[in-house]
């Protein structure tokens, strides 16, 4: 009897991780500080402000875009932000900022377990 109870413990078990999928969450560059620091303008309106703002000598949080329960947050290394950003929530909540220039910025919304992704530009005003 113990046998059996083992193999459906062990069947079930295998089937689960079978069915887990691992989203793409890419890699993302640094930005300086001071090329994102301040206020953003959404590109299609300029009545939707963001802002960066340097927290602490080790973190940047966007006001303005709350997906979550928080803001979205980024890790600073000395003069530079990780352009991967993450807002508290479960599943979680990722950003990916891509700097084009430095009067535009792009921001990558995706969700834990998903490949899909929202994007919105923002100028600066």
């Amino acid at each position: 009897m113990k046998g059996c109870l083992i193999i459906i413990i062990s069947t079930l078990f295998s089937s689960q991780i079978k069915s887990q999928t691992i989203a793409y969450s890419p890699k993302a560059p640094k930005i300086l500080l001071k090329s994102i620091i301040g206020t953003w303008a959404a590109k299609d309106t300029t009545l939707a402000l963001i802002s960066f703002v340097r927290l602490s000598d080790n973190y940047v949080q966007i006001e303005g875009i709350k997906h979550g329960v928080g803001n979205y947050g980024f890790i600073v290394e000395n003069d530079s932000v990780k352009a991967n950003g993450i807002a508290i929530n479960w599943p979680p909540y990722y950003c990916l900022l891509n700097l084009e220039n430095s009067n535009l910025l792009r921001i990558d919304f995706y969700l834990f377990h998903s490949n899909a992704k929202t994007s919105k530009s923002y100028t600066r005003p």
